[in-house]
């Protein structure tokens, strides 16, 4: 089964300043790794809520970074794994269009249901959102940074 990552990116004064989140997801034919820039931590919305958070489809991201945390080259500021574990393709929804991807996070700190985008997006704009229904059953907080 494929691997997903959760990252906290912290950036820097001149490289996207304070905090986003980045979803990487081992591709599932061929090499590389699927990424999306998530404006804030989808392990904050709640079990059993849905929520939408603004997304952004970046390109193609090396497979290290599953399990990369630390610096990033560039003065792009750092990286750190919040949750991680594998994913499955979901059954296709009624939420789904050509342009937007269905899956299922299956980590030991973080179960959901995702809709990403699949289209990259300009750097400018994060219009589209992943729609992230968080399936744990704990109210308390259940994505705790991985060990």
């Amino acid at each position: 089964m494929p691997r997903f990552a959760l990252l906290e990116h912290i950036g820097t004064p001149t490289y996207k300043p304070g905090a986003h989140y980045d979803l990487l997801l081992e591709a599932v034919a061929g090499d590389g790794m699927w990424a999306w820039e998530l404006t804030s931590n989808p392990c904050d919305c709640g079990a059993g809520r849905r929520e939408n958070i603004p997304a952004r489809r970046l390109p193609d991201h090396r497979t290290l970074y599953l399990d990369y945390e630390g610096p990033i080259s560039g003065d792009r500021g750092n990286v750190r794994r919040i949750a991680a574990g594998e994913y499955r393709l979901s059954d296709s929804e009624s939420e789904d269009t050509a342009d937007w991807i269905s899956i299922e996070i299956l980590g030991p700190a973080w179960q959901a249901r995702i809709w990403l985008p699949l289209v990259l997006t300009p750097v400018d704009d994060v219009a589209r959102v992943a729609q992230i229904l968080n399936q744990s059953n704990e109210e308390a907080s259940f994505c705790d940074p991985v060990k």
